[in-house]
């Protein structure tokens, strides 16, 4: 009897060792997140959302989170354009109760976004800009991938023209180039064309 009470003790033990060890790994990644997502919108502006787990998982002890912000800028202009449209940008997002949703920030579909892992030592420096269902990516995915940053335009122009038109906080022009994979051509075509428009 006292055998069995004391391999109780020490399973309670071996997991309450595990479940505080997990949730420091998590407050690591968390910190990690804000970081990495701090090298494009400043910790000033930043609006951190309900922390989420890839693909809304329910697992008790998710291997990664999805952490995002949005700022009070890209809030703004997300709520004029959803009262504008009558609708939000992603299809059938809970469009009959748009005046509830759209007063809180959670439900913002302008945001910045990064997925961490728990276990991970190093940050995952990817970040995701999205807008509704489109969005871009720093990332080091291969030209085929269904995150290619030209996917739903028909040029980098019309790319790089809704980057610019739907987020308040962009990487700059050499950054468009070497970690956001836009082509130098069309970042200086149209950082000169915008360039003479504030003249």
């Amino acid at each position: 009897m006292k055998k069995l009470k004391w391999l109780l003790i020490l399973l309670i033990l071996m997991i309450g060792i595990g479940v505080a060890v997990y949730h420091m790994q998590k407050n690591r990644a968390e910190k990690k997140a804000y970081e990495v997502l701090s090298t494009l919108v400043p910790r000033n502006k930043q609006i951190k959302l309900k922390i989420t787990t890839p693909g809304n998982g329910l697992r008790l002890f998710p291997e990664s989170y999805d952490f995002a912000v949005t700022t009070k800028e890209d809030y703004n202009h997300w709520r004029s354009v959803v009262v504008k449209r009558k609708h939000f940008l992603s299809p059938g997002t809970g469009d009959n109760q748009m005046k509830e949703l759209i007063n809180d920030p959670n439900n913002c579909e302008i945001i910045y976004k990064t997925t961490q892992t728990v276990k991970r030592g190093k940050p995952d420096d990817d970040i995701m800009m999205i807008y509704g269902d489109d969005g871009f990516i720093n990332s080091h995915y291969p030209s085929n991938s269904p995150y290619t940053n030209q996917r739903h335009f028909k040029t980098w122009n019309q790319a790089l023209k809704h980057m610019y038109d739907n987020f308040s906080c962009l990487p700059s022009n050499e950054e468009l180039v070497s970690k956001w994979d836009f082509p130098s051509k069309t970042v200086k075509e149209l950082a000169e064309y915008r360039k003479s428009l504030n003249k």
